[in-house]
């Protein structure tokens, strides 16, 4: 059972270029894709890398030993991590782009992916979340949310 989980939870690193709708797409790579400690939603920027300790036990609750924190270097770096809350099934999954919009602000999208009507999930409590690393910026990072349904056959 233990094993099982903990192949739930590691995932390898990935690089990608974001494309959230209007504005110049940023270049994200992945740090991490698995579980939040907490039932609460929650949307954190990163810049320090205290914060980024705190965030990783945090993503690594129930994990021993933990996986070893990826390196982030915030002089040129910062971190974005969103964790969507309690969930009552397997089957979710957070995902997060990122562009830029004309006031250098950054606009993060968080989606969630939902298993739609028919699929089969573990009936297993999950808090799904996600976080990338992203070029540093000391702009205002708005997040904005949205669900998408998968469609199961």
């Amino acid at each position: 059972m233990r094993t099982s989980i903990v192949l739930l939870m590691v995932v390898p690193l990935s690089c990608g270029t974001s494309s959230p709708p209007g504005g110049t797409p940023v270049n994200l790579v992945r740090l991490y894709r698995g579980t939040w400690d907490d039932d609460a939603p929650a949307r954190l920027v990163i810049r320090t890398s205290d914060a980024w300790a705190s965030a990783w036990t945090r993503q690594n609750w129930g994990l021993s030993p933990p996986p070893l924190l990826p390196p982030v270097d915030f002089t040129a770096d910062m971190v974005l991590v969103a964790a969507l809350g309690r969930r009552n099934t397997g089957g979710y999954e957070a995902s997060i782009s990122v562009s830029t919009s004309k006031e250098a602000d950054l606009r993060a999208e968080v989606v969630e992916s939902e298993p739609g009507v028919g699929c089969v999930t573990t009936p297993v409590i999950t808090r799904p979340s996600v976080a990338v690393r992203l070029v540093r910026s000391d702009g205002e990072v708005r997040f904005v949310d949205s669900v998408e349904s998968v469609e199961c056959r």
